[in-house]
């Protein structure tokens, strides 16, 4: 191997490395996990989530919030499939009205949270909150809409959009600790 070729082989592992550090940070901590669920509604729940999936003991805050953003577009988007069903499927016009502008207003979250990945992903922390906030409002817009429904919610879609809601408030802590590192 000539001079060249290891100097260039030693540069690119160099660049590789400090890329790598500089992408990844430091690993979350359980301490740090700890504090973040202790600013939500529900810390049980949030440790208890936050600690199941094996990805979270390998990545920084950029990371988790990742992952958090992407656990709860997978769950907005199976809940406003499921809408979209119901609101299909059902024969009582009340309730087909409110599960398809339920569905809209997880149409919107779900396009709130996508565009909050791509701050993310863009290093552009300042403009996370404002979209999850939008996301979070969404989601209440629907459980209004449920909650003045005379008609009675069979598929138990208000327990649904809290769990949602509680993703998303997930996603918001750490959004929030992102723009303070």
């Amino acid at each position: 191997m000539t001079i060249a070729c290891r100097t260039s082989f030693v540069l690119i592992a160099v660049i590789f490395m400090s890329v790598t550090l500089s992408s990844t940070g430091h690993k979350i901590t359980d301490t740090q996990i700890k504090h973040l669920c202790s600013k939500t509604h529900n810390f049980n729940g949030c440790y208890k989530l936050l600690k199941s999936d094996y990805h979270s003991v390998h990545v920084d805050l950029q990371g988790l919030a990742g992952l958090s953003i992407d656990l709860a577009l997978k769950v907005g988007n199976k809940i406003n499939s499921y809408l979209n069903s119901l609101a299909e499927e059902t024969h009582d016009s009340q309730l087909r009205n409110v599960y398809g502008l339920c569905s809209n207003n997880y149409n919107n979250a779900i396009h709130d949270l996508e565009v909050a990945k791509e701050n993310l992903n863009s290093g552009s922390y300042s403009k996370m909150p404002v979209q999850i906030k939008d996301a979070f409002e969404e989601t209440e817009n629907c459980k209004d809409l449920l909650v003045t429904s005379t008609s009675i919610d069979p598929a138990d879609i208000k327990k649904k959009n809290r769990h949602f809601q509680f993703l998303i408030s997930i996603v918001m802590v750490i959004s929030i600790n992102l723009n303070k590192n």
